[in-house]
């Protein structure tokens, strides 16, 4: 493998998840209400969006001396499953695998988690990755303007 491609994610959607939250894009909003942080998706998103910000850490870490390696070194070990790579670098993946795991778990309890309050519907909306379809961002801008109609918002734009 190239270290080209050593890099690039594996194409799921909780990867690239996990990669719009190393890069610092993407990006899920609640408002910042004593009744946002009432409802348990809010708390839920922070906690994933955390765990994967570790994940992607641990990653970035083990990328980093992986690509530092003399080429040949390089040639002999990227093709090796990643957590049986020397250490550092293979507990390094390993640890970045568990928090995935775990991140990975929280993401299926947001799915199965019933928002209480218009802020938690917009970020689950804003986390399942359709923030392009027309029909997604149409309804994120319509609760949005329904939470500031109703008083119960002053603005939507803390990042979680």
């Amino acid at each position: 493998m190239p270290k080209a491609t050593v890099n690039n994610i594996t194409p799921t959607r909780r990867s690239w998840i996990a990669s719009m939250a190393a890069v610092g894009i993407g990006g899920v909003t609640a408002a910042a209400t004593a009744a946002a942080i009432a409802d348990p998706v809010l708390d839920l998103i922070r906690n994933e969006d955390a765990i994967r910000l570790v994940a992607c850490k641990f990653r970035s870490r083990a990328d980093d001396i992986l690509f530092a390696m003399p080429d040949e070194e390089y040639d002999r070990t990227c093709h090796l499953d990643e957590e049986k790579l020397r250490a550092p670098i293979g507990p390094l993946y390993a640890q970045a695998n568990r928090a995935e795991e775990r991140a990975g778990i929280l993401f299926d309890r947001i799915a199965r988690t019933k928002p209480t309050t218009i802020q938690g519907a917009i970020a689950q909306l804003e986390l399942s990755g359709n923030n392009d379809d027309p029909l997604v961002k149409m309804a994120i801008a319509g609760l949005r303007d329904i939470a500031r109609m109703s008083g119960k918002v002053d603005c939507i734009s803390i990042r979680i």
